[in-house]
């Protein structure tokens, strides 16, 4: 989903913006290394923006499916980012 959501226009607007690129942010979480290599940049991104927050503060669950709830707060909150619902 993180993937996804990198590849819209707005979210690469908000990383040409000055949010950045890179995966520093992901270093809390103990299953890091279960992201794909080619996930990592738009995963950091979008953590790092604060879409995903990831199922607790140590775990990012990356090949856990999305709940209907998860996927509706994403979804709030890439609006919010971009400025489209308060």
């Amino acid at each position: 989903m993180a993937v996804r959501l990198k590849l819209s226009s707005e979210a690469n607007q908000l990383e040409e913006a000055g949010i950045g690129s890179g995966d520093g942010s992901l270093d809390g979480y103990r299953d890091r290394a279960l992201i794909d290599e080619y996930a990592l940049a738009d995963v950091g991104l979008i953590v790092r923006m604060g879409i995903m927050i990831g199922t607790s503060e140590a775990t990012f669950a990356p090949q856990d499916g999305a709940t209907r709830a998860q996927a509706a707060a994403v979804l709030i909150r890439t609006l919010r980012e971009l400025g489209m619902i308060d």
